[in-house]
């Protein structure tokens, strides 16, 4: 069966219009002639002049011509939250990466004594049944170690607070306790 669209024709008479373009709804098995093609005004369809009612404008369905649904205001909150939460999330767990659960090592001060001495001042807690070992170090502007010293922190302590001078081949520009873990 054939269909043709008059101007100023209801729009409801129109089959629904397939990737080939003839026309033929899915699944009815009635074959149609071609969709007309739109030559009017923009904003009016069917075709016609617009004084005999028959232009019919279909109604907006909230979609922008893809073939995805529109995200709209709630879910672009939606999207930006989660991408706090995991962020934040990330941001914990590279900051643990590299410590040992239960220590916790600070340094306090460190003091540029002369070209080859510095000294540092430093913190490490832990459980009081460990045994714990952390590396003391002093480095120059480009982060080179100059100067690295073993501790250990031993069972029957749970924190320990001291003070190291180490030895240096030149100028450090900094010392820090690093890498703590258990023995």
């Amino acid at each position: 069966m054939s269909t043709s669209v008059k101007p100023g024709s209801p729009a409801s008479t129109l089959p629904a219009r397939t990737d080939d373009g003839t026309g033929d709804r899915e699944g009815d098995g009635e074959e149609r002639g071609p969709v007309a093609a739109h030559d009017g005004p923009p904003g009016e369809w069917p075709p016609g002049d617009g004084a005999s009612g028959g232009g019919h404008r279909p109604e907006r369905d909230g979609r922008d011509g893809r073939d995805g649904r529109r995200l709209g205001p709630l879910g672009a909150v939606v999207i930006g939250l989660l991408a706090v939460v995991f962020a934040a999330g990330w941001a914990v767990i590279v900051g643990h990466a590299g410590t040992t659960p239960g220590i916790a090592s600070q340094t306090i001060a460190f003091v540029i004594q002369s070209d080859t001495s510095v000294q540092v001042k430093y913190a490490v807690a832990k459980d009081e049944g460990d045994v714990v070992q952390c590396t003391v170090d002093a480095f120059d502007k480009s982060f080179a170690i100059l100067a690295a010293k073993r501790i250990t922190v031993p069972k029957g302590v749970s924190k320990i607070t001291r003070t190291d001078t180490l030895s240096t081949s030149k100028r450090a520009t900094g010392a820090r306790v690093k890498d703590c873990h258990k023995v």
